[in-house]
């Protein structure tokens, strides 16, 4: 997907985001600006008008000239003001539709390594960046397709007075080509920095995260973020800086030449009139209209960065909704209410975008119904890979995972998530209501505190709520002003308990839960997941554990070890035991740093 989709689906995708956001708007500011368009030019006619009328002492003509341009005044004023104040309606509100619309295409990227993708994350990037001036610069777009009416309009009255006069907007194309070329190599210039941009930008928020001062302090990291911070936004400023200098110039070089042109088309007309081959209303005409027509062309010029930033905005977000199009994924296949069989991985190899190997390989494995799984090995291994395939969140690169007997790649995504449940070790902190960071794990419930407080008690972690300050509508983060910044392990808490809000998964998924909790939490924790262990599952629910500490996997129906992205052994933990692998080495090693 290198190819740019063209200037004109942009513009399409545009006017149908509005008119979908607000229609009568879209009609109502085109039309009055339209209106105000088609009126404005029509003042040099009328100053013809006027000063002929006055040479020739007739005062019909004279009053009649002056009550028009009155009322054009009037007209062209109200209906561009009106034209004005539902074009920034508009336009503001297809800004909050493009978020939206970056959420939906987004969410819709079901394979997380898709989102991840260079050049889908630099297209987002940009729309991003440029989507922050969008209203203004759409308003200065839709300002500058009313100013080259006016330019037509203009040309048109030009020709009433010498046919030659035509030739003066072919002067105008110069700045208008320039101010394009000279666009163009500024958003070259912009992508090209993108990623400079982003670098910077990472850095700055690192500097100012919370999470993130005690260790920045702790080793002296100021000079290091400042100076990687400085390089950085100093080659994406630099490279920019060259393009917009030389653009600069080339406008400039263009502009003298179209005020050659003006000055040569009133010299012409003057010497007519001198003549007596033009009136001295056409003279004036010709002042007014060509004057009219350099600040037209000046503003359509001084608007065209708008013009061609709006019109790479749109490409790009055009762009991003061909790529989701391409990569959203097509599964039908709707998982059953409980699950019969179990999970089988056949043959499964996963490889990360530009990666040199893979992150699992030849990976074999069966998960039976009903069953806890452990996955256990080094950092490193591959465990969080296995564990996002099992979620559909990666498709393998080789062999095929299948619920079932049916293949995970042939099953409707949002159902088979949809069934799923769990706490992955980068757990995301919502900083919104206590009560709501643990609903959303079952959104149509979030807003219940009692299903809210029997997920904490499923999770073994109901103390939470007591040790917040107001309970379950504590404002959790520094979002709020009155937030409440959580511990670590409480927020591991707040994600455990998270993960109980759907009551009946096919597949609960827990990677490193107990990696923040304290000892006491930790227990618990490992006491819940003994009881899953023992308990009989009528759905057939399959619960994965993720963890490098091996007390918590002994009670495991099968424990799978990962090292060096393959499966080296599975087993129960008594068998690994007595095959003395490597998980009886592990387990020996770790044990023996607890004595």
């Amino acid at each position: 997907m290198n190819e740019r989709p063209p200037a004109t689906a942009g513009i399409v995708l545009l006017l149908r985001t509005a008119a979908a956001t607000d229609r009568r708007g879209l009609i109502v500011s085109l039309g009055l600006g339209s209106l105000a368009s088609l009126l404005t030019p029509l003042f040099p006619l009328l100053f013809k008008a006027l000063v002929d009328g006055a040479v020739r002492s007739d005062t019909n003509t004279v009053t009649a000239a002056a009550v028009a341009i009155a009322a054009l005044q009037a007209g062209s004023h109200s209906s561009g003001s009106y034209a004005s104040i539902f074009g920034w309606n508009l336009w503001e509100r297809v800004t909050v539709s493009i978020d939206e619309r970056l959420v939906g295409l987004t969410t819709r990227l079901g394979l997380v390594d898709r989102a991840e993708r260079p050049d889908y994350v630099e297209h987002l990037t940009l729309v991003r960046t440029n989507r922050e001036t969008f209203q203004e610069s759409m308003m200065s777009l839709v300002g500058a397709m009313f100013l080259a009416v006016q330019v037509l309009v203009t040309i048109a009255i030009l020709a009433t007075v010498a046919p030659i006069l035509i030739l003066l907007p072919l002067f105008s194309a110069a700045p208008v080509a320039a101010g394009r070329w000279a666009e163009e190599r500024g958003q070259r210039a912009l992508r090209e920095s993108a990623l400079d941009a982003r670098t910077a930008d990472g850095f700055a928020l690192l500097a100012v995260d919370p999470p993130a001062a005690g260790e920045l302090r702790v080793l002296r990291l100021r000079e290091l973020v400042l100076e990687r911070h400085i390089a950085a936004w100093e080659r994406a400023v630099a490279r920019q800086w060259r393009a917009e200098s030389v653009g600069a110039l080339v406008s400039a070089a263009a502009l003298v030449v179209f005020t050659v042109g003006f000055a040569g088309a009133v010299l012409f007309v003057t010497d007519r009139s001198l003549h007596g081959g033009a009136t001295v209303g056409a003279v004036i005409l010709v002042l007014t209209a060509g004057q009219q027509l350099h600040n037209q062309i000046g503003g359509v010029l001084a608007s065209s960065g708008d013009l061609f930033r709006i019109v790479e905005t749109v490409r790009h977000l055009a762009w991003i909704e061909r790529y989701v199009d391409l990569h959203e994924e097509r599964g039908a296949a709707r998982p059953a209410p409980a699950m019969r069989e179990g999970l089988r991985l056949e043959g499964v190899s996963f490889r990360y975008d530009g990666a040199e190997r893979d992150a699992l390989a030849d990976v074999s494995l069966t998960l039976p119904a009903g069953s806890v799984v452990a996955v256990v090995g080094e950092n490193g291994a591959g465990k969080s890979t296995l564990v996002k395939l099992l979620c559909g969140l990666h498709r393998p690169t080789a062999g095929r995972i299948a619920v079932d007997g049916v293949d995970l790649a042939d099953t409707h995504a949002p159902s088979w998530r949809a069934s799923l449940s769990g706490a992955f070790q980068d757990f995301v902190r919502f900083e919104v209501l206590a009560r709501e960071s643990v609903g959303i794990g079952r959104i149509e419930e979030a807003g219940e505190p009692a299903r809210v407080r029997r997920a904490l008690a499923g999770a073994d972690v109901a103390d939470l709520e007591g040790e917040l300050p107001e309970g379950l509508e504590t404002p959790l983060g520094r979002a709020f002003l009155n937030g409440v910044d959580l511990s670590g392990g409480q927020w591991q808490k707040v994600a455990l308990a998270r993960s109980m809000m759907r009551e009946a998964p096919l597949m609960l998924v827990l990677d490193e839960p107990t990696y923040s909790l304290d000892v006491d939490s930790e227990r618990r924790v490992f006491e819940w997941f003994s009881r899953v262990a023992g308990t009989d599952n009528p759905l057939g629910t399959i619960t994965v554990i993720v963890s490098h500490r091996f007390s918590t996997v002994r009670a495991a129906h099968v424990v799978a070890v990962v090292h060096d992205g393959r499966l080296v052994e599975s087993g129960t933990h008594a068998e690994l035991l007595r095959r003395g692998g490597r998980y009886a080495e592990m387990y020996r090693t770790q044990a023996e740093g607890y004595v």
